[in-house]
C-alpha cells in the first residue's frame, strides 16, 4: 500500500494519512524484524536508543511547541489552536440571533475541516454543514441536509477569505459581516476567522462535484 501511493504521488497530489493502515503494519513488521535479530548487536542497539530520542523529542514538543517560540508561520502546531475560541465565540455570535429573533440558526463553512472543528468545539456540539464551492468531494457532500433548512438564518464561517461568496448570495436575504481574531500570548496573530450572520435561506442549487 505504501509503495501505491509513493508511485501515486508521481502522478498527483496524496494525503499522508492515505497510507495509514500501511504505518501501522510497518510498526508491527518492525518489531518482528528486531525480535529476530540479535538486540545485543551495537548496531542495533544504536538505532533503538536514537529512535528513542527522538520520539521523545518530538513528543516534548508537541505537547510544548511554546518552548521553541516559533513564529506562527513556522510553527506546525499553529494549525491546532484557535479552534476552541472559534468554538466560543460561534455560540456567541448564534445566541445573540437567537436572542434577536432567529428561530432556527445552522452553521456551515466552505471547508469540511472547518466544518469539523466547529461541531467539536461549539458548545452542545452542534450539527454543522459544508457548501461545495469547487472542491473535491468529502464526507459533508454526503451527508447533505441544505434542503431541510429553508427558511432558516445561518453562520457561515471561513478562515482565508473576508469575502462573501458569490455563489451563497443568492441563497439568503441579507447577511452581515463579522472578523475574529485569535492572538497568541506574545500578541502575534494566531489565526484570522471571519463570520457571517445570513438571514432567510432560500436554497442551495444542485452543486456539481468536479474531482474526488
Amino acid at each position: 500500500m505504501l509503495g501505491f501511493f509513493i508511485l501515486k504521488s508521481l502522478q498527483g497530489k496524496v494525503q499522508a494519512n492515505w497510507a495509514m493502515p500501511a504505518y501501522i503494519t510497518a510498526f508491527i513488521a518492525s518489531a518482528d524484524f528486531f525480535l529476530k535479530k540479535d538486540m545485543m548487536k551495537k548496531g542495533t542497539r544504536i538505532l533503538l536508543i536514537i529512535s528513542l530520542i527522538m520520539a521523545f523529542l518530538a513528543t516534548s514538543i508537541s505537547h510544548y511547541p511554546e518552548f521553541l517560540n516559533l513564529p506562527v508561520k513556522m510553527d506546525p502546531t499553529s494549525r491546532l489552536k484557535g479552534w476552541k475560541e472559534l468554538g466560543i465565540k460561534t455560540k456567541q455570535v448564534y445566541n445573540s440571533m437567537v436572542f434577536s429573533g432567529s428561530k432556527k440558526v445552522f452553521i456551515f463553512s466552505d471547508k469540511y475541516q472547518v466544518s469539523g472543528e466547529l461541531a467539536f468545539y461549539v458548545p452542545d456540539k452542534p450539527v454543522t454543514y459544508c457548501v461545495n464551492l469547487g472542491s473535491r468531494m468529502n464526507q459533508y457532500d454526503i451527508w447533505g441536509g441544505f434542503d431541510k433548512l429553508q427558511g432558516s438564518d445561518a453562520i457561515f464561517i471561513r478562515t482565508d477569505n473576508e469575502n462573501f461568496p458569490e455563489e451563497l448570495k443568492n441563497a439568503f436575504d441579507s447577511y452581515e459581516a463579522e472578523k475574529f481574531i485569535v492572538q497568541r500570548k506574545d500578541g502575534e496573530i494566531l489565526r484570522k476567522y471571519f463570520i457571517f450572520k445570513c438571514y432567510g435561506f432560500k436554497g442551495l442549487a444542485l452543486q456539481i462535484i468536479k474531482s474526488y
